[in-house]
């Protein structure tokens, strides 16, 4: 965006935004998803710009299992 403004002397400084002003952030998330889904694997890899800010490097699937009580 580029924002910028003078401070009380004449030095220009660039605004900061927050809550994600900027961008869509649902959009983004399923860029990623979509963009890096590994079917074989059945993950999602991070991009690598990404990694050093995530504590994971891929999202795998939870394998669920359910077991059925004829007792019941």
């Amino acid at each position: 965006m580029n924002i910028s403004y003078f401070d009380q002397g004449t030095d220009k400084k660039l605004a900061h935004t927050v809550n994600a002003t900027a961008l869509a952030v649902p959009r983004i998330i399923m860029a990623i998803l979509e963009n890096n889904w590994n079917e074989e694997k059945k993950s999602v890899s991070m991009p690598e710009c990404l990694k050093p800010y995530l504590p994971f490097e891929e999202i795998k699937q939870k394998r669920h299992s359910i077991f059925l009580n004829s007792d019941q």
